[in-house]
């Protein structure tokens, strides 16, 4: 590798339900999953059939709350392909099991290229920016030309001291 592909040799994969703002998506060259919103029965993949903030407005005036569908092996497959474009390896991470089956579809996805491009899964310790904030610390050393374990070894850091708190109005 030169130029640029030498500093970033790990990848990271993560999906839209971390939140990421979409500069520091494009900053830290990660690769985004799109998790699928069910709206009355219409499956939206998030960030491409529907953004942000439409999503947002519509959950404001909406009396239905939309549910999420599970994300296949291959659909993390596709990313962790497109980072093999770029990266040596790479890093991905996903919300908990206890929340989704998106852990596992990754599990699958890295077991069936392991062998021709190396990935790490990690299950973060929550939804959002919990999930969030740990894929962009180990995208941050990543891009400062970690090797692979020390973005692994960053990103189970933050994870570790990320946590989410919500408040409901009632």
């Amino acid at each position: 590798m030169t130029g640029a592909e030498a500093v970033r040799r790990v990848a990271i994969v993560t999906d839209s339900s971390a939140c990421l703002p979409a500069a520091e998506i494009v900053a830290h060259r990660v690769e985004i999953v799109p998790i699928v919103l069910v709206w009355d029965g219409v499956e939206l993949r998030d960030g491409i059939d529907i953004t942000p903030d439409a999503f947002w407005r519509r959950l404001a005036t909406d009396r239905n709350l939309p549910s999420t569908s599970s994300m296949s092996p291959g659909e993390y497959t596709v990313a962790m392909q497109a980072a093999r474009g770029w990266a040596s390896s790479a890093v991905c991470l996903c919300i908990p099991r206890s929340l989704s089956t998106m852990y596992e579809a990754a599990q699958i996805a890295a077991a069936e290229i392991e062998h021709e491009f190396p990935v790490s899964v990690i299950e973060t310790g929550g939804a959002a920016m919990a999930s969030g904030f740990p894929a962009l610390l180990a995208a941050r050393a990543a891009g400062a030309g970690a090797t692979h374990d020390q973005v692994v070894a960053t990103a189970t850091r933050a994870v570790a001291h990320s946590e989410i708190v919500a408040v409901l109005d009632g």
